[in-house]
């Protein structure tokens, strides 16, 4: 270990230039403090350094970076970078370890063209060693707040920390990267990930059984793996933890059945414990804040396996057979739902988009141009707030729940489209039946013609058949048109939207871009938050029309993540930018390769396309194909550009 020495000559005088390289006078600078505080000023300046690195890495790497992080979140199945400390861990690895193609780290890069910029000659001499840095997985053996012994788990080598504030137990278990600092000693690099001490034995095991299976040198194997250990003792620890609903807290025997029956059923059709342990908790957790009596529980149970049907690798049923198995009407569902979703549907959304367990993604997107789980619901409560001048909003949502909805007298108008709601839920052949039977009770039911359309397999017929459904549409909304209503926010007006979408989705099939470009962008006017997903659709035919500029509009009015900003990169470097096409296309793949592998003809797009898909997966990869067809269906001409550029992620 190099052992880097440091002393104030005694000849400097006091209005001489600081030897330290601060650019100060010795007396303004080194000359005025004592030693304890010059080694906290050169530690003030380290940390300075590691953001100097990391704005380095932002500024030359941003787009690596964040899809290296991307990338990285998807291959964890248990931990997080939300948890606290855990983006600091990923930046570790990514500045110190992560080699690109010049087969360099950043930290590399950054010492290479950043080192004399940095001011004071100790700090620089201290940063120019930091390629020699080495990763310390291990035991917090003595801590004294400003020098820390860390004892490695696989080498039993001790390093000694300094630093400004450490404030970790003995005992606790540290992931970080040393580098050096002065006489022995070393600084971690940004900070120190840290777990109780009760885990220490459970992570040294972890850590020494997955060395032990490696064929790596010990510096070597926590270069490759320095992320995953923390995945694994994190991924250990839950399936330790007890996912017992035992535990639970129920305020009567009503909800405790209600819980118990759901957790049952969960395990029953799903065979996951974890799932089963999460719903059930989110039942509980609504319980626990409902103010009022809840006379029958069992909906809401029913309610919440839906909701997190929608979005969860579960079991799907419709509201009907949800109905038949929990005893409960399908409009008593659909109303809970609603209630469910206004209480902790914004909690869940942001559980579903973080959890991910044993390498299933659990964030999940519906794909097609049907309603909506809750439309139903808003639908409802808008027909008993327009046929009534005097709704007391309190009482009606008290009654909502504790009976559901009390519909009016229905007019046949209203009554077909609850027919049409009813058959958006049900599969073929009872969904075109209740399709029919809509269209006897009012034969100018516009929803209906998406699901005849849907059925048609002669083109000509489905344009027409869906023209036909925009007009019915259009005029029971017309007012719409004038009065600035938000168009998406009001339910009647959401058969137009899914007509007119369906209308340039067929008129894409038919290759009449031009025509489905503009009733794309009509709709684009109407709802500018594009809750249909219109731009996924719209941004592959502006490509391949040329419209670079419009392409670029809309990318960064939505900010897109996942696959398929991925694919688009990739896209717009063929048709636009005409060069980096093999780095966008390995980026691409590495997001989802499925997608490739379909649109090269590896595998032939199925005609089923899939109603929901999950970050990463076949039918994400799907999907993406799907959606940017016109710019690979010359197929020949996109294999010669991918053979051009090199294999891709093989």
């Amino acid at each position: 270990m190099n052992r880097v020495g440091w002393r104030v000559l005694t000849d400097v005088g006091r209005n001489d230039p600081c030897p330290c390289g601060s650019g100060k006078k010795y007396k303004k600078c080194c000359g005025g403090v004592n030693v304890a505080q010059l080694d906290h000023l050169i530690l003030e300046d380290l940390e300075r350094v590691f953001a100097n690195v990391l704005d380095f890495a932002y500024e030359r790497f941003e787009w690596k970076l964040e899809h290296e992080k991307q990338k990285v979140t998807r291959q964890l199945s248990s931990f997080n970078f939300e948890t606290p400390g855990g983006d600091f861990l990923f930046y570790t690895w990514f500045l110190v370890a992560f080699k690109g193609k010049d087969r360099g780290t950043i930290l590399e890069s950054f010492i290479n063209e950043r080192l004399n910029t940095i001011p004071r000659t100790r700090v620089r001499d201290v940063v120019s060693r930091w390629a020699t840095f080495a990763f310390v997985v291990g035991e917090v053996k003595e801590n004294d707040g400003e020098r820390m012994l860390v004892e490695d788990f696989m080498s039993s080598e001790r390093f000694e920390f300094k630093g400004v504030d450490l404030s970790f137990a003995i005992g606790e278990t540290v992931f970080t990267a040393a580098m050096p600092y002065e006489n022995g000693q070393f600084v971690p690099f940004t900070t120190f990930f840290n777990l109780d001490p009760d885990v220490t034995t459970l992570a040294k095991k972890i850590v020494g059984d997955l060395f032990e299976d490696s064929s790596r040198d010990l510096q070597g194997f926590y270069r490759e793996n320095f992320l995953c250990l923390i995945d694994s003792v994190f991924e250990k620890m839950h399936d330790e933890e007890n996912l017992s609903i035992d535990s639970f807290t129920w305020r009567n025997d009503l909800e405790e059945n209600a819980g118990q029956e759901l957790y049952s059923f969960v395990m029953d059709h799903n065979h996951q414990e974890e799932w089963a342990y999460l719903i059930t908790k989110y039942l509980n957790d609504y319980f626990q804040m409902a103010s009022a009596r809840i006379r029958n529980p069992r909906i809401y149970a029913a309610a919440l396996y839906y909701m997190c049907s929608e979005v969860l690798p579960i079991l799907q049923f419709t509201q009907k057979e949800l109905g038949t198995f929990f005893d409960v009407s399908p409009a008593s569902i659909s109303n809970r739902s609603y209630t469910i979703d206004e209480a902790i549907g914004e909690r869940m959304a942001y559980d579903f988009s973080m959890l991910e367990q044993h390498g299933e993604p659990s964030l999940s997107f519906l794909y097609g141009n049907e309603p909506a789980p809750t439309e139903k619901t808003m639908w409802e409560i808008m027909l008993v707030t327009e046929n009534s001048d005097d709704v007391d909003l309190d009482q009606f949502m008290r009654q909502t729940r504790e009976g559901g909805i009390r519909l009016p007298e229905l007019t046949h108008k209203e009554e077909a489209q609850q027919l049409i709601y009813e058959a958006f839920e049900a599969q073929p052949p009872e969904r075109y039946t209740l399709c029919e039977k809509a269209l006897k009770v009012d034969a100018d039911c516009a929803d209906a013609y998406n699901l005849l359309a849907e059925k048609e397999k002669r083109m000509e017929t489905k344009l027409k058949l869906l023209e036909k459904g925009m007009r019915l549409a259009k005029k029971e909304i017309r007012e719409c048109f004038h009065d600035g209503t938000p168009f998406w926010k009001y339910v009647r007006t959401r058969p137009y939207m899914r007509l007119t979408l369906n209308l340039a989705l067929a008129l894409k099939e038919d290759s009449r871009y031009d025509e489905a470009i503009y009733y794309m962008k009509q709709l684009m006017k109407l709802n500018a938050e594009d809750n249909q997903g219109v731009r996924y659709e719209l941004i592959p035919l502006l490509i391949a029309s040329g419209k670079k500029r419009e392409v670029e509009g809309l990318l960064d009015m939505y900010e897109e993540e996942y696959a398929y900003a991925y694919y688009i990169q990739f896209f717009m470097s063929i048709y636009f930018e005409k060069g980096n096409v093999k780095e966008k296309a390995d980026a691409a793949v590495d997001e989802n390769p499925f997608a490739m592998a379909y649109m090269t003809g590896v595998w032939p797009l199925p005609d089923e396309l899939p109603r929901t898909y999950a970050p990463g997966s076949e039918e994400e990869g799907i999907v993406i194909a799907k959606q940017t067809g016109i710019l690979w269906k010359d197929q020949d001409l996109f294999l010669k550009i991918i053979e051009k550029e090199g294999s891709l992620r093989k």
